[in-house]
């Protein structure tokens, strides 16, 4: 392979606009051969006929003198453009990247702490570029400014023409990217929320084609986890009211002492019996406080109440007031709401 000077990176999107660059500004303003050039996209000047092509761009990119990084939208969205100007970092080559918009010197990302940024569609820009190279290359006659200053003007008019013909997509800013990313996941979490619910409720009628009666009906909304507040209050309480049947007022008084720290009197010698019985069973110890681990029984009973309670702090406005209106309070400490929610036989 003929040994290149200039390497062009660039988008084959935008070959009119890089073809334009090297026929007008860097053959025809600068005086460069056709074969000093490796541009991919050019007749002459890209990569030789049986030639592997990453070999060939890994060469060229080591062995040229100045890497020229056309940057569009279309560049930025190439993955290999990307590399190229990643791998262009590594090299001893002089690198100078030009933009054109709606690129801009925020958007570009990788760049954004380069100090030699050029606008490609503007006269400054391509008069510090010509200044670069003409300093770069001594061994190459400068260019008359004549001759610069009218290929360069040729090169801005097609450029102007062109790109109000086919302009450049927005850049999306990384701000708003992150921003849709967002989006997505909250969308994403409604969405898993409401195909979750649509299987809550497909398996809801799979249970109910068998079930008539309220009661079972309300045992399916369970198992599928579509209980209202409303009625999961109502099955705890239910559970919990049996669990209190299976003891004798005694044991059910001194687990509402425990539970809720208050100190109802249970007279022993009135009691003596079922006191005793309570702690052969291992249901209290000697000062008469429940041992809620000694037992299987104390233990699923002290869960059932724990989740009552936390069933109690998590009702809704609604729902809480509807319950009050049938138990009168919905406190959980409170020897009314015992009596009458869990219908618990306790001596006072």
């Amino acid at each position: 392979m003929t040994k290149k000077r200039v390497f062009v990176s660039h988008s084959s999107a935008d070959k009119e606009i890089v073809d334009a660059f090297v026929n007008e500004i860097l053959i025809g303003g600068l005086g460069y051969h056709h074969n000093q050039i490796l541009y991919t996209s050019g007749e002459g000047m890209g990569i030789e006929s049986g030639v592997d092509w990453r070999k060939f761009l890994r060469e060229g990119l080591l062995t040229v003198e100045v890497i020229i990084l056309i940057i569009t939208s279309n560049y930025k969205s190439s993955e290999i453009c990307m590399n190229e100007m990643g791998a262009s970092w590594a090299t001893d080559a002089t690198v100078i990247p030009m933009l054109i918009e709606p690129i801009n010197f925020r958007t570009v990302g990788v760049l954004a702490e380069v100090k030699q940024v050029e606008k490609l569609n503007s006269s400054i820009g391509l008069d510090n570029i010509y200044d670069s190279l003409t300093s770069k290359f001594t061994d190459v006659d400068k260019p008359a400014q004549a001759r610069w200053t009218t290929q360069k003007r040729k090169f801005l008019k097609f450029v102007d023409n062109f790109l109000v013909n086919n302009p450049f997509p927005e850049p999306i800013s990384k701000d708003t990217i992150m921003k849709l990313e967002e989006e997505l996941n909250e969308l994403t979490l409604v969405n898993d929320t409401l195909l979750e619910e649509n299987e809550k409720m497909t398996n809801y009628i799979k249970v109910l084609e068998g079930k008539r009666d309220a009661e079972d009906i309300k045992i399916s909304k369970k198992e599928v986890g579509l209980l209202s507040k409303v009625d999961e209050f109502e099955a705890i309480t239910k559970e919990v009211s049996n669990m209190l049947n299976k003891f004798d007022s005694v044991i059910v008084t001194f687990v509402f002492n425990d539970f809720t720290n208050h100190n109802l009197e249970v007279e022993y010698y009135a009691y003596k019996r079922e006191i005793e019985a309570a702690r052969a069973s291992g249901y209290i110890d000697e000062d008469r406080s429940i041992l809620w681990d000694n037992t299987k029984n104390m233990r699923s009973l002290l869960e059932s109440l724990e989740k009552l309670e936390k069933c109690i702090e998590g009702l809704d406005e609604d729902s809480y007031i509807a319950l009050e209106e049938d138990y009168d309070i919905l406190d959980i400490r409170n020897l009314l709401f015992w009596k009458k929610a869990l219908a618990a036989s306790i001596i006072t």
